[in-house]
């Protein structure tokens, strides 16, 4: 097998074809600049990533801030109902025997 010197000659003889370049790609690259940016829509405030970014990122805190301060307002007001709840478990004789997995003091 002489495949290795038909290779090595084909590669020797091989070369890069490259396009003549386009005499007047850099205006058009200037021109498609120009409109691409007198075009642009205006955003207002979320027009820049780094204020939508901060905006999404108060939005979360202030949400998590939210919900805790509801959870805590809620435990607050049905505390004293689950206190007396369980008061009355323990004291009732009827609940004590009911419930499988009371200790009975006596």
């Amino acid at each position: 097998m002489n495949d290795d010197s038909a290779l090595s000659r084909l590669l020797k003889a091989w070369q890069l074809r490259t396009p003549a370049p386009a005499p007047d790609f850099s205006e058009n690259v200037w021109a498609r600049i120009q409109r691409s940016s007198s075009s642009a829509p205006s955003g207002g405030l979320f027009r820049f990533p780094s204020t939508l970014r901060a905006a999404a990122c108060w939005a979360a805190a202030l949400s998590a801030f939210g919900g805790s301060a509801a959870a805590f307002a809620y435990d607050s007001l049905t505390r004293d109902e689950r206190m007396a709840a369980a008061h009355a478990a323990a004291i009732d004789p009827i609940q004590i025997t009911a419930a499988p997995n009371t200790v009975h003091r006596h």
